[in-house]
């Protein structure tokens, strides 16, 4: 009989290898070709075949990932070590999440900035000026001419080159007349090399920081909310929060929106600053009423929990709707959400399924999970299990925890796809890492039941527990199905009571039916199932 031994413990099933998945173990199994002879001896043929085809010359690196990927043991591996982490890990992944959204915040911020100058960028030049443009096109070979003393003219120069998407080109141009001193120029600079089309520099982050601070020393208001933005994000610069405040300060000394509006997200995070929801929302505000989209995001979310202000759902869509009609994606599902709901606005699904189609095609995660949900519920459209699965897949593939949760459903139920137990679990899985507590439920059951995973009645009630703790009601009345049922523990009314009323508490679906159902019981039913679950039991 083929031995396989993982962390000192001998294995039993592919799960077991998973909660022992110890990356010298396996390796030294895989290559002595004990882990290919247990397999066999199992009947796991099709991962065995997948096994053998894995090239034992690579590097253990690359083999243990071939392992583990053919396997399907990946996300296992990632489940346990989820549940592994301490406190203080779990909160320096939230940091870091937190400070990714940040980050794709002032993506869309840079992007809209982007926008906003080539718009203004965009103006035609009066015929005159073209003319005079072409003629000195024509005398200008090189830096040395008359014409490179002309910052105006270079800026011209420059500019038409963006127009026609030659951002090489541009560069020359702006860095003649920057290198002069020219401000508008160095913070156009800045501008280029932040978003990377510096096209060929070693170091874009850095040299964005150069130009900026050359422009923002001037009393450039957009160069220093550019500056200020490096320091709030590490790049090019170490990440310094006060430094950040400090150049967002000067700049909206002149009014300048989009530094008004970081200087509002600083407050409401505590970033450099003690947190502060009234600031926060006074400096949204301010951006806002400049028509900053990302400001009047900000402050509808502010109306909209409550933060430093009196909760107020109209005010809160109404902001969300400013933002929403310039194209912001958040806003644009915030707003499908609020028709929804019913918040602020008329409850209207239909308009609610048309903002989260916008967002959603934009590539807004939690809009493409709440358009599957829109599908799948037949919420303001027809009923699509299949459209609902095409949208929770956009948003899973993103690491969207709702949407891996609910197409593992999908995939649990056959609902839109073909019934796959093993693809059900490896989305909870996903889903699990992250902390859903849907997800906890979906695995509590699993286990339970033995589908996709080998049947373990001990762990499932573990991760249902914990699901309930997160506020999860469907857990709750799975647990107290199982003291109902007589099956895997004794009959315990009392328990299967407490648990229901739980599920209850938390609106579960359902679970006001089976504590009715329950509580409507007499002493005498209540007594005949006892003992027809003991002759069960007996003449099994």
């Amino acid at each position: 009989m083929a031995n396989l031994v993982l962390n000192g413990k001998s294995i039993d099933c592919i799960d077991d290898i998973a909660e022992n998945f110890v990356e010298e173990d396996v390796l030294r199994e895989f290559r002595s070709g004990s882990l290919a002879s247990w397999l066999e001896e199992y009947g796991y043929e099709e991962e065995l075949e997948r096994v053998k085809s894995i090239k034992p010359t690579a590097s253990s690196i690359r083999v243990l990932a071939g392992i583990s990927e053919e396997l399907n043991l990946d996300d296992d591996v990632i489940a346990a070590a989820a549940e592994r982490r301490t406190e203080q890990q779990r909160k320096e992944e939230a940091a870091r999440k937190a400070r990714e959204e940040q980050q794709r915040k002032d993506e869309e911020n840079r992007l809209a900035a982007r926008k906003d100058v080539e718009e203004k960028r965009s103006v035609k030049l009066e015929e005159h000026e073209h003319e005079e443009l072409a003629t000195i096109e024509k005398g200008c070979v090189d830096f040395g001419s008359t014409a490179q003393e002309d910052n105006t003219t270079h800026i011209k120069l420059a500019e038409k080159c963006l127009e026609e998407g030659d951002f090489k080109e541009a560069v020359k141009y702006y860095r003649n007349a920057a290198e002069q001193g020219d401000a508008d120029a160095q913070n156009s600079l800045g501008f280029i090399f932040r978003l990377g089309l510096g096209l060929g520099e070693p170091d874009d982050f850095a040299e964005a920081v150069k130009w900026y601070r050359k422009a923002a020393e001037q009393g450039h208001a957009e160069a220093q909310t550019g500056l200020g933005i490096m320091y709030k994000n590490g790049l090019g610069v170490p990440e310094d929060y006060a430094e950040a405040i400090k150049w967002f300060g000067k700049a909206v000394d002149q009014g300048d929106a989009i530094a008004q509006w970081n200087l509002g997200v600083m407050y409401q995070d505590g970033l450099g600053v003690p947190q502060n929801f009234a600031e926060a929302a006074k400096w949204y505000r301010k951006a806002a009423d400049q028509g900053n989209a990302f400001a009047q995001n900000s402050l509808g979310l502010i109306y909209q929990a409550g933060l430093g202000v009196s909760e107020d759902y109209a005010e809160a869509a109404k902001w969300y709707r400013k933002a929403a009609d310039q194209g912001n994606a958040d806003a644009q599902n915030s707003l499908g959400f609020m028709c929804l709901m019913g918040n602020g606005v008329r409850q209207d699904a239909t308009k609610a399924i048309m903002w989260f189609r916008k967002a959603a095609e934009q590539g807004n995660a939690t809009a493409q999970n709440n358009l599957g949900f829109m599908y799948q519920k037949g919420l303001g459209v027809a009923e699509d299990y299949a459209e609902a699965v095409k949208w929770y897949k956009k948003a899973a593939d993103q690491g969207n925890a709702d949407a891996q949760n609910s197409l593992g459903e999908m995939y649990y139920n056959g609902y839109g796809v073909q019934q796959n137990f093993g693809k059900a679990v490896k989305l909870y899985r996903k889903a699990l890492a992250q902390g859903h507590a849907g997800a906890q439920g979906n695995m509590g059951m699993c286990f339970i039941n033995g589908t996709g995973v080998t049947k373990d009645i001990y762990k499932g009630l573990e991760l249902c527990s914990k699901a309930v703790e997160q506020g999860n009601g469907e857990a709750a009345l799975t647990i107290g199905a199982l003291y109902c049922d007589g099956e895997e523990f004794e009959l315990d009314f009392d328990k299967a009571k407490t648990w229901f009323r739980k599920a209850v508490e938390l609106n579960a679906e359902g679970a006001e039916e089976a504590l009715a159902q329950l509580e409507n019981m007499s002493g005498f039913d209540r007594f005949s199932a006892k003992v027809d679950n003991f002759l069960d039991n007996l003449f099994r």
